[in-house]
């Protein structure tokens, strides 16, 4: 989901992480007004805010809602793309992934 948001906010091992700035900007555009959990944020020594799993996945939810076709674009997308390689020899592996994911 925040691939698709291209804010300068990653996600890695379910740790959102941004810039302050960048993070509010999509608490904004998720309509987020409460404030996480201090437990679920984290400030490093380069200010870069670090959001636990929970908090982000909050804020994710919360943006797909707000902003559904943001979301879906990137999904259809890569959806497209998996069902064309697919179909070319030595790409079979991508018809599991395709199949798991399509009904998400």
């Amino acid at each position: 989901m925040y691939e698709a948001v291209a804010d300068d906010v990653e996600n890695y091992c379910g740790v959102l992480a941004g810039s302050p700035e960048a993070i509010q900007r999509v608490r904004g555009r998720a309509h987020v007004k409460a404030d996480p959990n201090p437990l679920d944020v984290h400030c490093d020594r380069h200010n870069t805010v670090h959001l636990a799993f929970d908090a982000a996945l909050t804020l994710a939810r919360a943006f797909c809602a707000a902003e559904p076709a943001t979301v879906l674009v990137e999904i259809e997308t890569t959806e497209r793309k998996w069902s064309q390689e697919v179909k070319h020899p030595g790409e079979e592996y991508v018809a599991g992934l395709l199949n798991n994911y399509r009904a998400s």
